[in-house]
């Protein structure tokens, strides 16, 4: 940590207009010119999103009468700086998310990367930061608070650190000495007592599983309840949480949302503090690419799975259904065989937040297919080592041996990873799940754990549904296609994703494709 500080303040400019006010003085210049960069990713979400879009009428003030000219989409050079400098500006916050600014009436929140500018060359300077937040509002962060100030030893850690705002009510337990805090926007019919007891055991079974020490101080769950659908982000003692507000009901949906907690939460080991080799240092500037988020996404949607068996009240049942669910949807995606985990991991930056109605076609989740690779994964370790070795001794490989020896996991590191875990050379299982793509086989491996997967009977009485092999929406009254499956009757048609069914057979359809097509059979 570098012995500079520099000071941040941070206010809502203006609530309507959604705009967050930021004074951000540097002083200890050393040079008459400086550079200021505005993040373009998020770590934890890997895709470019351009942040300097959102700033607003930046300006500088100093000694010396020192000139701003943007160079970049993102950079700006200051000339003519004498000792020190302040910039102010605002920023836009579009809306309610996990990895964007947002400002209403009941509350705001922070993302530092799309808020808060960098000096190059002095990411390394502390920061003390003030919050000026409205009137009967409290200001939730993992941030330290010393009189009134949060500090953040460097730029790493103030970007880490989202911070929430409003008059919310908050809850505490406590895991291994360490407080562990839930703070809640908006409403919804979540059970908040159960929450709260589940959350719990979720980190204790977590803490206990890497060793029983938690590798922070404290923690804070953020959740928002959201009006659309749900997600996450992690950071390294926080992790912000976003789940319809009225699908906490009924069970199936409950566990879904425990399992996004047990992801966020398992990613304080797996991917903040276990890290591939290319993001043990951020470079907020640039793409950072990786073959391995297979392992850092889909590794830890395994074990948020798992987890959830293990230390919530769905038990083998929940777990069960939702792995059929999983395999189903992969099932369900052509692009499994066109595109590998390998090649999906890379492309992340240009494909995975990106999708198109081509993608279910020709692309990979490694999320979703990650997931079922670890548990065939698992499943081979298993049986190769006659129940003595899984993939918990491969995690707690890289926590112990990796992350604490302070290296990261390389590129093409995987099978050694795997052999050095637990003897078992898995260079062929590798080949054929992660390196080239494929449909997946469980027969197999579920076998060998005495389950078998079987298709629903139909429930129609008289026989199968007729499947169009494409997806249906509705828009402006007309029956639309949305994905076209590639070998579907609808591509063999040369129908097209967009196409507007304007009639079946002799009668016109409007908006009620999806019901006519009840009436006919496959053939």
């Amino acid at each position: 940590m570098s012995s500079s500080r520099q000071q941040l303040r941070l206010e809502i400019a203006d609530t309507a207009a959604r705009h967050f006010r930021v004074r951000h003085r540097i002083a200890e210049l050393a040079d008459d010119s400086i550079e200021l960069y505005m993040p373009i990713w998020t770590p934890g979400s890997y895709t470019v999103r351009d942040y300097a879009g959102f700033v607003v009428d930046l300006e500088v003030s100093g000694p010396g009468n020192p000139v701003l000219e943007k160079v970049e989409s993102n950079r700006w050079v200051v000339t003519g700086c004498e000792g020190e400098l302040e910039a102010v500006y605002r920023v836009y916050a579009p809306e309610l998310g996990v990895r964007s600014n947002d400002i209403s009436e009941q509350h705001a929140f922070v993302h530092p990367p799309g808020t808060f500018l960098a000096v190059e060359g002095r990411e390394s300077d502390s920061f003390e930061l003030q919050v000026d937040a409205p009137d009967g509002w409290k200001v939730f962060t993992a941030l330290e608070e010393r009189d009134g100030k949060f500090i953040a030893e460097d730029y790493d850690r103030l970007l880490d650190c989202p911070i929430e705002m409003g008059d919310h009510e908050e809850r505490e337990f406590t895991v291994k000495g360490r407080r562990h805090r839930l703070v809640v926007h908006g409403e919804g019919n979540l059970d908040l007592d159960r929450v709260i007891a589940d959350t719990q055991k979720i980190v204790e079974h977590e803490v206990d599983f890497f060793g029983g020490e938690p590798p922070y101080n404290e923690y804070l769950f953020i959740l928002h309840l959201t009006g659309g659908a749900g997600g996450g982000l992690e950071h390294m003692d926080s992790s912000v949480l976003g789940w319809p507000r009225l699908e906490f009901r009924p069970e199936k949906e409950y566990r879904k949302f425990l399992t996004l907690v047990a992801h966020e939460f398992f990613h304080v080991w797996n991917v903040k503090r276990i890290r591939p080799e290319v993001l043990l240092e951020y470079d907020y500037a640039r793409p950072a690419y990786s073959r391995l988020l297979w392992i850092f996404e889909g590794w830890t949607t395994y074990y948020d799975e798992m987890i959830c068996c293990r230390s919530c009240s769905s038990g083998p049942k929940g777990l069960l259904e939702a792995m059929a669910e999983h395999v189903q949807t992969e099932a369900s995606r052509p692009g499994g065989g066109v595109q590998s985990l390998e090649q999906s991991s890379f492309d992340a930056w240009i494909k995975l937040y990106r999708a198109n109605p081509d993608t279910q076609n020709t692309q990979t989740n490694y999320y979703l297919k990650g997931l079922l690779v670890a548990w065939l994964l698992d499943l081979h370790l298993r049986t190769a080592s006659g129940g003595e070795k899984s993939l918990d001794d491969v995690m707690l490989y890289l926590w112990n041996e990796v992350a604490l020896k302070g290296s990261g996991l390389p590129e093409g590191g995987a099978g050694a990873l795997i052999q050095s875990a637990t003897g078992i050379d898995c260079s062929d299982f590798l080949a054929t799940h992660v390196e080239n793509p494929g449909t997946l086989d469980f027969a197999a491996a579920l076998a060998t754990i005495g389950l078998q997967l079987q298709r629903k009977p139909d429930k129609e009485p008289d026989g199968a549904k007729a499947w169009l092999g494409a997806s249906i929406g509705v828009k402006e009254g007309l029956s639309r296609l949305g994905v076209v499956y590639h070998g579907g009757s609808a591509h063999a048609a040369g129908l097209m994703a967009g196409d507007e069914v304007i009639a079946l057979g002799d009668l016109k359809v409007g908006r009620g494709l999806k019901s006519r097509l009840q009436n006919y059979r496959p053939g």
